[in-house]
């Protein structure tokens, strides 16, 4: 069995990790505050010193947060936030520095060969918010996706939504040789969005495990495809032409029967690791 999975994410993977490597000489995150604190109030050090210590160690925690976020694969509403916040704040550091180095080189006190580095910077900074961005928008589309399930009843009856039964259970050990009947066919991968359980599902309160969300409109050709050998090997999936009656926002092909619905109890318990792990990423306003 050949697998080739690849998600609508896949372009934004290859990116994350050119950044991740790029970055790698970020700044430490611990400049030893405490301690410089102490030479302050001792009049060792000026207090300017201590300032300038401090927006060192709050970029670097900046960057580090940037970096851990967009490398992961999915992101909860918080995170977006965070992440967004995080990298407009580090344009706006960028900005800044690149504005006070003309000033010095239109001033006399530096060489103008010394403003490529500050331009990079910000270019970086740059691409890493158009990252950014993408990411948000596709964590919305997920969102849409994953909510559309508790509208099916709503949506087929106004015939934004089908199904098909299938034989259950059979569905997740197929995928592999859906997908590669799907590459012998247009070239590439099935454009997965999300492949089982997600903490997006989750933080919704789906158990998404053994499902597949497929970006691909069940109305075009590659999803008259996918649906003919869903159906042929009786799989079982929900056919979504959208998630908002009267927009074509996120049609989709869900594999698989509908995700279950967590119990409250465990419901709470996955919510708290989702929020304390969201909550350790996050930058303090």
């Amino acid at each position: 069995m050949r697998t080739s999975y690849r998600t609508v994410t896949a372009g934004l993977i290859l990116a994350i990790a050119l950044f991740a490597q790029a970055d790698e000489d970020s700044q430490p995150i611990d400049p030893e505050m405490g301690r410089l604190r102490a030479l302050v109030e001792a009049g060792v050090l000026a207090p300017a010193e201590l300032a300038k210590a401090r927006q060192v160690a709050d970029k670097a925690r900046l960057e580090v947060t940037v970096r851990e976020l967009l490398q992961q694969p999915d992101l909860l509403p918080d995170q977006v936030t965070t992440l967004l916040r995080s990298v407009a704040t580090l344009q706006t550091i960028e900005r800044e520095a690149l504005r006070r180095q003309q000033e010095l080189i239109i001033a006399g006190a530096a060489a103008v060969n010394t403003l490529p580095p500050y331009r990079d910077r910000l270019d970086f900074v740059d691409q890493q918010f158009r990252l950014a961005e993408t990411r948000a928008r596709l964590s919305q589309e997920m969102s849409n996706i994953a909510s559309a399930e508790d509208r099916l009843d709503e949506l087929i009856a106004e015939e934004l939504a089908f199904r098909s039964a299938g034989e259950p259970g059979q569905w997740d050990d197929d995928i592999g040789e859906i997908d590669a009947f799907y590459y012998d066919e247009f070239g590439e991968g099935l454009p997965i969005s999300a492949a089982g359980a997600t903490d997006l599902h989750v933080s919704m309160g789906f158990d998404h495990t053994g499902r597949y969300d497929v970006a691909l409109h069940p109305d075009e050709f590659e999803g008259l495809f996918l649906m003919s050998l869903l159906e042929e090997w009786d799989i079982p999936y929900i056919a979504f032409r959208s998630v908002v009656p009267g927009q074509a926002t996120g049609p989709h092909i869900h594999i698989g029967p509908p995700s279950l619905r967590i119990d409250s109890e465990t419901l709470d318990r996955e919510l708290d690791a989702l929020f304390e792990d969201a909550a350790a990423k996050s930058v303090p306003e």
